[in-house]
């Protein structure tokens, strides 16, 4: 997920993007919403996910973010004469489909090989993603030797991102007994301290940078404390497989000691049981037993009635999750929620500057956003799964709490008040890792894992649908009225209508997930 984050790089080459190709700033934004609508196509790996092999999704989503980079790269250094915009569009979304296809796969085998740990799992790779992009750029400004115009990054990634498919083929499939152990915490929380540990190694480094320049000697330092860090992860990571195959062979050395002495009687029993089943199954019909099968009901054979639809954490047909209240208070959360906590990065710098602070500054919060957005993803899947364990908590209620904190946080954006800034950033962040980190574990178990990618997917379609609407037609609406002829607007009056409306879109979000947890606590799957 760390390679697969190119999608977060776009401002490492927009500008040199902007000046090869004499693009103003709408057409600028516009490109970039490209990147945002492939990722929501993201349904087509989700259905793709049932018919092929993993790997074979992993490589589609490789090869296609390393083409669309090259040719973005050969288009900005003018080794390709007379592109058009549009072919840039269609470069970024093609970015964004092969982004969706290496992920898919990734939180589809998380979902299924940790179960009710999906939450901490999700949290911790999401996390990772997010830092993707930083770790990026510091690669490549050690390698140019301070970064120049930002024309070389994509050749960089074009080569770098296919690094990810021995990582994949070298993955193999998990043969779990019933009853294994949830994953082991004691690794997943030094995995989550070393992710904690690179993101605060990050933010110091963006903080510094505003202050100083650093030489490229420094450059491949700071590289280098990445690079241990991420070997740091691979060794916990290492420690706890091990801790979990030694449990498993323990496992197994028992259940076959027990088998063993239960004896004939235990032989008997399951032979009675075989033929009880034998027996059932000649007497059920064929083909009502497939229909049952394919539309998820079950027959109860003392009325001859069909049960009603799966339980929440059953497998859901796409028929029962398209006609579920549930699945639609989600979307219409997610597009409200989603697309307000996405609307204040695209617009944190802007905000900073209306307040006076300087656009160097101003990177300095979109920093500070992406940090306190990892941090939240691996604190919003690491409290959801403890809640739910220990009190039967819902996960969507940590989905409602973070869009709630993000209410706050633009409210205090639009009076403004001191620090505004910091705190959009902070509490936006919030909300946004809340929303990465849980939105597949809360489709899982809401909706069941068979269809999850599809699922997922489709849910995540709210973000681009939200993040336009609020950010381009009411956050970008309001400022340029307020800024009237001029290009920058300055003051608190600049962002106080669209980040009040951004504030009443996370309320709303917020209620719509209250009330789907509340609906969940009383049809629990526990």
């Amino acid at each position: 997920m760390v390679l697969n984050s190119s999608i977060y790089t776009f401002s490492g080459y927009s500008q040199a993007m902007k000046i090869a190709m004499a693009l103003d700033q709408k057409t600028l934004t516009a490109i970039t919403t490209f990147s945002g609508v492939g990722s929501a196509l993201g349904i087509i790996p989700g259905l793709l996910y049932a018919l092929v092999p993993p790997w074979l999704l992993l490589a589609a989503g490789a090869a296609g973010q390393s083409v669309a980079l090259l040719m973005i790269w050969l288009t900005i250094t003018h080794r390709i004469h007379g592109a058009a915009v549009w072919q840039l569009c269609l470069y970024e979304l093609l970015i964004g489909i092969s982004q969706a296809s290496v992920q898919t796969p990734v939180v589809l085998a998380s979902a299924r090989n940790f179960g009710r740990d999906t939450g901490a799992v999700l949290g911790l790779v999401k996390g990772y993603h997010v830092l993707g992009g930083s770790i990026f750029l510091q690669a490549f400004y050690a390698i140019s030797g301070g970064g120049g115009s930002g024309d070389g990054l994509p050749l960089m990634l074009s080569w770098m991102i296919p690094l990810m498919l021995p990582l994949a083929l070298a993955a193999r499939p998990l043969s779990r007994t019933v009853g294994s152990p949830p994953v082991p915490y004691g690794g997943m929380y030094g995995m989550s301290g070393s992710l904690v540990a690179l993101a605060a190694w990050l933010l110091v480094v963006s903080v510094l940078e505003v202050f100083m320049r650093f030489t490229r000697g420094t450059q491949v330092i700071v590289c280098s404390i990445i690079v241990l860090l991420l070997l740091l992860l691979a060794v916990i990571a290492l420690v706890a497989g091990f801790q979990d195959k030694d449990w498993n062979a323990t496992l197994l050395d028992r259940e076959e000691q027990l088998i063993s002495r239960r004896g004939v009687l235990d032989r008997k029993v399951a032979g009675s049981a075989r033929e009880a089943l034998l027996d059932h199954d000649e007497k059920e019909p064929a083909g009502r037993t497939e229909a049952l099968l394919e539309t998820g009901a079950t027959k109860d054979h003392e009325t001859g009635r069909t049960s009603p639809p799966p339980r929440l954490g059953d497998d859901h047909t796409l028929a029962q999750v398209a006609t579920s209240v549930d699945f639609w208070l989600l979307f219409v959360a997610l597009v409200f929620g989603f697309g307000a906590a996405n609307a204040v990065p695209t617009n944190l710098t802007q905000l900073a500057i209306s307040l006076g602070y300087s656009q160097k500054i101003g990177s300095v919060f979109v920093s500070l956003f992406c940090v306190s957005s990892c941090f939240a993803r691996i604190a919003a899947g690491l409290a959801a799964d403890y809640c739910l364990k220990r009190f039967g908590t819902p996960k969507s209620t940590f989905l409602a709490l973070g869009m709630a904190s993000n209410s706050i946080g633009t409210a205090l954006a639009a009076v403004p008040v001191p620090g505004a800034a910091i705190f959009a950033a902070v509490l936006g962040a919030a909300s946004d890792g809340a929303n990465w980190g849980l939105t597949a574990a809360i489709a899982c178990e809401m909706f069941g894992e068979r269809r999850l990618g599809v699922v997922f997917n489709a849910l995540l379609v709210g973000n681009p649908v939200g993040h336009y609407l609020l950010s381009s037609r009411v956050v970008g609406y309001f400022y340029d009225r307020e800024a009237g002829r001029e290009s920058v607007c300055h003051g608190g009056h600049c962002f106080r209508r669209g980040f009040a409306a951004l504030s009443a879109a996370s309320a709303i979000g917020a209620c719509l997930c209250w009330i789907v947890a509340a609906r969940t606590k009383t049809r629990s799957w526990q």
